[in-house]
């Protein structure tokens, strides 16, 4: 809230000068965004997971598509990721 009177008191100072400090919808928006930020949980907006997946996936392509046909390759792709996922939850078979 302090930034706000502050930004809002440099309007004031220099509205003779021109409107150079104007409040925006966008400035308004993210003044509350900030506000709700301490509400947010940070696990809920990262994807830092998301792209560790996507290397450990893009790896496992790399090795399964050298010397195969397409659509060889994209079953044996998912024939070792259901048996690494299966590895992974102890119920390999």
């Amino acid at each position: 809230m302090e930034f706000i009177c502050l930004y809002q008191a440099l309007k004031d100072e220099f509205s003779t000068h021109g409107n150079y400090f104007a409040m925006t919808k966008k400035f308004h928006d993210l003044y509350h965004l900030a506000q709700r930020s301490c509400d947010v949980n940070p696990a809920m907006g990262s994807c830092m997971q998301q792209e560790d997946l996507m290397g450990k996936v893009k790896s496992l392509v790399q090795k399964c598509v050298q010397g195969a046909k397409p659509l060889a390759s994209i079953t044996k792709t998912m024939t070792k990721y259901r048996l690494g996922l299966q590895l992974e939850h102890g119920r390999a078979s």
